[in-house]
């Protein structure tokens, strides 16, 4: 599903405005594709003939709901929804052209490959990519190589509602043998209100987790993990949180991962009393 398509000379129209019998086109991929207008979402695009390989065929209506809410919170204009960029043959969730941001909204499963390849094509065209993360795929306690990823750089998480706004969140959290040890309290953010980093020294009590973004990108929003490690620098509090969590990183990220169920039955009833069967013959 899209908000827009391609009409006969390949001009981009708006699902709303598509009139009956005209033939439109997939932006991403060019197959065929039908108007629709839903009660619970706005008008839109379907593809007439299945296309597993088109990305905005993928679409649920979560993530137009998460498009169209994003929208709403800029004022009118600001946000450029499904915004093709031709030389790279890519096109953008939403895009701020003013401030040079694309926001890509991830509500399905996404491969690192694909993640870097879009990163480096928007960064080609001189724009940013922040990640959208949606919590009801992503920010589970089982953590996927591509959050992973992600998280160390921009990209934040996404609650999405349906009938209220959005909720877009950071938080501070402990991952290791690939799961979510721990996690915060959800920090909200405010998408409007984007800032640069300032040259900092960075003491030894910031976790790695703000280092990480630091070298990732001094680029940031308020409320962010990075906007509260900045309070630190001058506020006593907040530099006993900062380490607190750098204690958990090291504590957490320490402790052997623990064995699966199988596993651990194996150890406990085969495994275990192997070895000391072993150890009490070679004492002998």
């Amino acid at each position: 599903m899209a908000f827009y398509a391609y009409d006969e000379e390949e001009c981009p129209i708006h699902a709303s405005l598509a009139v009956k019998g005209e033939r439109y086109y997939c932006m991403e991929c060019f197959l065929p594709v039908k108007a629709r207008n839903r009660r619970a979402l706005s008008s839109h695009f379907y593809h007439t003939r299945t296309s597993p390989k088109c990305r905005l065929y993928s679409k649920t209506e979560d993530h137009l709901l998460a498009q169209l809410q994003l929208e709403k919170l800029f004022p009118p204009g600001a946000i450029q929804l499904e915004r093709p960029f031709l030389d790279i043959s890519r096109i953008a969730d939403a895009c701020w052209e003013e401030k040079k941001i694309v926001f890509e909204i991830q509500c399905s499963q996404l491969e690192i490959p694909e993640a870097t390849a879009r990163i480096k094509d928007y960064a080609s065209q001189g724009y940013r990519v922040v990640w959208l993360l949606h919590d009801r795929l992503f920010n589970r306690k089982a953590t996927r190589p591509v959050e992973l990823f992600l998280r160390q750089g921009l990209a934040y998480y996404i609650h999405i509602e349906r009938g209220l706004t959005s909720l877009y969140y950071d938080q501070f959290e402990v991952l290791a043998h690939g799961k979510r040890l721990k996690k915060g309290k959800k920090l909200p953010i405010d998408l409007q209100a984007p800032h640069f980093l300032a040259k900092l020294e960075w003491k030894d009590f910031f976790p790695k987790q703000v280092l990480d973004r630091v070298a990732s990108d001094p680029f940031y929003f308020k409320g962010d993990r990075l906007n509260k490690a900045l309070i630190a620098h001058y506020s006593p509090g907040a530099a006993m949180s900062m380490e607190h969590w750098r204690i958990l990183e090291v504590d957490l990220g320490r402790r052997p991962k623990r064995p699966g169920r199988l596993r651990g039955w194996f150890l406990l009833y085969i495994g275990y009393p192997y070895m000391r069967m072993l150890a009490q013959l070679g004492a002998k």
